[in-house]
């Protein structure tokens, strides 16, 4: 079958852009569908770990309770009384009614029990409970360590419950267990959130044997009968044997759940109880809206398939058009007309084609004729140059035009621009400088533009009033974004200092290189007089909190001191409480004094004196005796230690950045670990301390954050609630106050070691 070359155009075209078409379409599904499925993936996993923290807490909560619980003189004093004890019973009812307190106070505990060594119960909320837990599982199970029951039926509540248990003990003398009863309805909350979830998404937990602990939203009555063993659970109970293999929860494939329903899921492993808590959502719900992009896809797919068609057909009667023309030139030239031109405009083959059948048709004319086919081809090529030459200084002109009213579309959007902007060439010549520029500093842009920036416009730091303007040379040579990292002022025409923050951009062309940079800065007087008036607020704030506090404390003191009568065993435990507390809320009152006096200006007043390093340490170390015992922590020593070791440095400042490093590497250290405390002296006018610990270790994209007030790392805060974030600002600002240097090393999960050099 034979075609003609405008069909076969035509088909090529249409052949060619519906397999674009097409290929575009399946590419489209393809990306799509693997993006979607991706994107709720993620979804999942931020869900399923957000619960996942949220079970943790409340499961640390409720430890904490009875482990406080545990710690109550209360119930210690009456573990030690005998039952032949005349005080017995009253000692039994006021246990009763400490422990009913707390009960009325948690949301969660339906009832405390406290048994003695036996296991007999001694004490409780519910006098109906078994009196004899001697061999009960929470019993035996808690008679070392806090111990949570999993989550079971319990046919007093006539409900599924659970239990946590902890030693009670005295001088680490085993006296009984103390037990909370939970409730569930929290943790149900928790599992029951939907939110982010879908239509058809549910979060659930599965215990160790498998089966579902927490309600399902598609099944009823499924806690501990529903047996669950999908894809997602087995690759979470796995990370319990591998743990080294999984990093935090991760993602599954489509798979069956326990409906037996195909669902796209994530799970997160709960170490503590050995749970594993899954998240899912129907492959159903993911799939329509992919569906509803492949149906739109196809609509505009069949929508390009038929501009193709349009498209093909004109082009393909545009390339054959010259075609027919030249043909029928060769019939008036086939019938004797000589001067018949066939020649066409086309710049294409065919267009070739016909001015060289034209040229060999003049060969077989006269010279003369051949002159003036010369003559005329000359002048055709002539005003062809003169059209390209035209073209040519048209476009120029037009590239010109356009340059300008890009220029001037940048400098409008500059002088429009509410901050201080000038542009610097290579050279710091200032080459642009908006309105809000000559507000601020006073300089009119006549004045300033062409001259190196350093001449008019004097930028310096507050502290020192030195030159200020490496952040400008460092935008230009490093060709990185640069900021002044301390307080600066601008000196204006009229010679007024101004606070201001400022930051410079490298400039780049298209070849990448630098040509100059842009700064910006602005007038941040009122910021500067809005955190002045914030700081003398926390000092005046924090001076008459004081003279109360102080006066707490005297009263407290006289109290225990016995000068307003004898007081009894618990009236002293009150007044013990109450003075560490108001201790602490001294330490805080100070410490807010030292942050106001740091962020006012104001240095510290210190006052050096030939001081024994050595002593002041195990002083220190002394004072942290009852969390170390706590804990069971191993304080270790330099062997420098062992002697005198003598500097000249402010006793109670550097007892204080003592302090609070050494407290610091005990709290965060794991049960039973050991803190290094040592010596360095590397340089003849420096000796280095540090104190180095095994414990939880600082987040490395937090690191950066530690010596900033208030800052506590995220790993830390939910563990231990108390704490300002202010002890490492007021350490750093100590040691810098002594002309010394303060840093540190750590890696998450392994330790933190934290340095300070003081000269010598």
């Amino acid at each position: 079958m034979k075609f003609r070359i405008r069909t076969k155009i035509f088909l090529a075209f249409v052949i060619t852009g519906l397999i674009l078409t097409v290929a575009g379409t399946f590419l489209l599904y393809y990306f799509f569908t693997n993006t979607l499925k991706e994107s709720i993936s993620a979804h999942l996993e931020t869900a399923v770990n957000s619960r996942s923290h949220h079970i943790k807490t409340f499961l640390d909560r409720e430890k904490g309770t009875v482990e406080d619980l545990a710690l109550i003189g209360k119930v210690e004093r009456l573990l030690l009384t005998e039952k032949t004890d005349i005080n017995y019973d009253n000692q039994v009812n006021d246990v009763n009614e400490r422990l009913q307190k707390t009960v009325n106070s948690s949301e969660a505990i339906l009832s405390i029990e406290v048994l003695d060594k036996n296991g007999i119960m001694i004490a409780s909320t519910n006098e109906s409970m078994v009196t004899d837990m001697g061999h009960d599982e929470i019993f035996l199970n808690s008679k070392e360590s806090t111990y949570i029951r999993d989550i079971y039926f319990s046919e007093f509540f006539s409900d599924v419950v659970m239990c946590v248990g902890t030693p009670i003990l005295s001088n680490d003398k085993f006296l009984g267990v103390i037990i909370a009863d939970l409730n569930l309805d929290e943790l149900f909350e928790i599992t029951l959130d939907r939110i982010g979830l879908g239509e058809t998404g549910e979060i659930y937990l599965v215990n160790k044997d498998n089966y579902m602990i927490s309600p399902s939203r598609f099944k009823e009555d499924v806690i501990l009968r529903q047996k669950v063993d999908t894809v997602s659970s087995r690759n979470c109970f796995s990370m319990a044997k591998h743990p080294e293999e999984h990093i935090g929860h991760q993602a599954t494939e489509v798979f069956k759940d326990y409906r037996d329903v195909n669902v796209l899921g994530a799970h997160s492993y709960i170490s503590d109880m050995n749970w594993c808590l899954l998240a899912e959502i129907n492959e159903r719900e993911i799939m329509s809206s992919v569906r509803k992009v492949l149906l739109v896809g196809s609509i505009i797919a069949l929508c390009i398939i038929f501009v193709i068609y349009i498209a093909a057909a004109w082009m393909s009667g545009k390339i054959s058009k010259p075609i027919k023309i030249l043909r029928q030139g060769i019939k008036q030239i086939e019938e004797g007309n000589l001067d018949y031109k066939v020649g066409t405009d086309s710049q294409d083959e065919i267009g070739e084609l016909s001015r060289a059948f034209d040229k060999m048709i003049r060969a077989v004319k006269k010279s003369r004729a051949e002159v003036d086919k010369k003559v005329k081809e000359q002048t055709k090529e002539i005003v062809e140059k003169q059209k390209t030459l035209l073209n040519l200084l048209e476009d120029i002109d037009k590239e010109k035009n356009l340059a300008s009213k890009e220029r001037d579309k940048i400098e409008a959007i500059l002088y429009s621009i509410g901050d201080g902007v000038f542009v610097v060439d290579n050279n710091y010549k200032i080459i642009i400088f908006n309105k809000a520029a000559t507000d601020i500093s006073g300089f009119s842009s006549k004045e300033v533009i062409g001259k190196r920036y350093n001449q008019v416009l004097k930028f310096i730091y507050e502290k020192n009033e030195k030159a200020a303007s490496e952040f400008i040379t460092k935008a230009i040579t490093s060709g990185e974004i640069s900021e002044i990292s301390n307080h600066a002022l601008l000196i204006k025409k009229d010679g007024n200092k101004i606070p201001v923050a400022d930051s410079a951009a490298p400039i780049k062309n298209k070849k990448g290189e630098i040509v100059g940079c842009v700064v910006v800065f602005q007038n941040v007087t009122k910021e500067r007089e809005i955190d002045r008036a914030k700081s003398e607020f926390i000092s005046l704030a924090s001076h008459q909190l004081r003279t109360p506090l102080t006066g707490i404390k005297w009263f407290v003191g006289l109290l225990l001191g016995g000068k307003a009568g004898e007081v009894s065993k618990d009236q002293k435990d009150f007044l013990q409480e109450i003075f560490a507390s108001n201790e602490r809320m001294i330490k805080l009152v100070s410490d807010l004094l030292d942050v106001s006096r740091i962020e006012t200006g104001r240095k510290f007043d210190i006052e050096l004196k030939l001081t024994d390093i050595a002593a002041l340490i195990k002083s220190v170390i002394n004072e942290q005796k009852s969390l170390i015992q706590k804990k069971k922590i191993v304080v270790n020593l330099s062997s420098e230690f062992s002697k005198q070791l003598k500097l000249s440095i402010d006793e109670n400042k550097i007892q204080q950045v003592f302090q609070n490093l050494i407290s610091n590497a005990i709290k965060y250290s794991k049960n039973k670990g050991s803190v290094e405390i040592g010596y360095e002296r590397k340089k003849k006018d420096e000796a280095i301390f540090y104190v180095k610990d095994y414990g939880l270790g600082i987040p490395k994209e937090q690191q950066k954050k530690v010596f900033e007030k208030f800052f506590r790392a995220d790993n830390v805060v939910t563990l231990y609630t108390d704490g300002t974030g202010l002890g490492l600002y007021i350490a750093k600002a100590i040691v810098e106050a002594h002309g010394g240097r303060i840093w540190f090393e750590s890696s998450e999960n392994k330790g933190t070691t934290f340095y300070f050099a003081l000269p010598v």
